[in-house]
């Protein structure tokens, strides 16, 4: 496909500050979350209403289940090996499907603020995911149109769980979720932004 020389180059600078870009967004995610009063259950194990028993049970080991702590362990490591940006965000895609599964589950059986923290992890790791692609670029190394249209694929999955689950939410809740619609529809903007630039190899 033919592409339009006049978009900007990706030059090293531009990457850098999308990174920060990035980066910064991460901090008000967070931030956001933490004032609404999800910052000490962003890892899904002190909100009470997790049923870890009843959890044991489940073919899935989702958040509140006893031995979901080795998964997310098992998660870090992973990372610590793997060092190619390129492989670590197609993980880091991975990681996100997984939360968000997760989080469908803990929605359906009514554990909302669960949910909701773990939709949070997911959502980072989308920005994660951009930002390791990002790194490629930074490198020399230009992206395929595949590894990046396989991120956007993920992120379109992510926004429409976002906007199914948020209709039943209570008013508090719909507020942390418009946080994390906001978050991941700029993060799509943003992406969509770099397919127009020579961020894409030939």
């Amino acid at each position: 496909m033919a592409r339009n020389n006049t978009h900007p180059t990706m030059t090293p600078a531009y990457v850098g500050a999308s990174v920060l870009a990035l980066l910064f967004g991460f901090l008000i995610l967070f931030s956001s979350f933490r004032s609404s009063g999800l910052g000490t259950s962003v890892s899904g194990f002190d909100v009470k209403d997790q049923k870890p028993l009843a959890k044991l049970l489940e073919k899935r080991i989702i958040p509140g289940n006893p031995f979901y702590i080795f998964l997310m362990a098992r998660d870090k490591v992973r990372l610590l090996i793997i060092k190619d940006p390129k492989v670590r965000s197609q993980v880091m895609i991975e990681f996100a499907r997984d939360r968000l599964l997760s989080s469908i589950d803990l929605y359906s059986t009514g554990e909302h603020q669960v949910a909701l923290a773990t939709l949070m992890k997911a959502e980072v790791y989308l920005g994660r995911a951009a930002e390791e692609l990002l790194k490629t670029r930074k490198d020399g190394v230009s992206i395929a149109q595949n590894d990046l249209r396989a991120l956007l694929d993920a992120i379109d999955v992510h926004i429409q769980s976002l906007q199914s689950m948020k209709q039943t939410f209570t008013d508090s809740e719909k507020v942390q979720c418009d946080q994390l619609l906001n978050y991941t529809m700029s993060l799509r903007d943003s992406l969509t932004g770099f397919s127009r630039t020579s961020f894409l190899e030939k």
